[in-house]
């Protein structure tokens, strides 16, 4: 279920890190985020936007916030695949 960037972004405390899949300037390729992580994160908050992406005002909100901004590649993806997208690199990066 869909829910507003604000609303998410109020649950932020709850998360060890939080991830905003972003298509626009400023996004770091998701595996160099995970690299500089110092510890395993027990709770991982996952923002996709629509395929259009979310406006540059809402990333850097996300941001100020304390999202960090992950480029899933060149790809724009659909919202769908994103998600499974994510999920596998995170899996993939995170189980021992």
């Amino acid at each position: 279920m869909p829910n507003s960037l604000v609303a998410v972004m109020k649950e932020r405390a709850s998360y060890d890190l939080v991830l905003l899949a972003h298509t626009g300037d400023g996004a770091i390729p998701t595996r160099d985020v995970l690299q500089t992580l110092s510890a395993k994160p027990r709770q991982i908050l996952l923002i996709i936007g629509p395929e259009s992406g979310l406006s540059a005002g809402e990333a850097t909100s996300a941001c100020k916030a304390g999202a960090q901004m992950i480029s899933l590649g060149p790809r724009v993806l659909r919202t769908e695949t994103a998600a499974m997208a994510l999920t596998a690199q995170l899996l993939y990066a995170l189980e021992p």
